[in-house]
């Protein structure tokens, strides 16, 4: 069955000293209902950003199984 997102090490760096997502890898299946939480700072602004393909990331992210 066809994953709704596909992360694969995914890594999104702002300057050459900040990483705010490193190696990040996982699925969501297509009928998930998926909540992304964490505190202040951890990365989930940016994780929605890369994934919309507003933010420059390294690493492999599909949508319905295209890039």
């Amino acid at each position: 069955m066809l994953d709704a997102v596909t992360l694969k090490r995914v890594s999104v760096s702002y300057g050459s000293n900040h990483k705010a997502i490193d190696n990040l890898t996982f699925n969501i299946p297509k009928s998930a209902i998926t909540c992304i939480i964490g505190p202040n700072g951890s990365g989930k602004s940016t994780l929605i950003k890369a994934i919309l393909g507003l933010t420059d990331y390294s690493g492999k992210i599909e949508v319905f199984g295209k890039p």
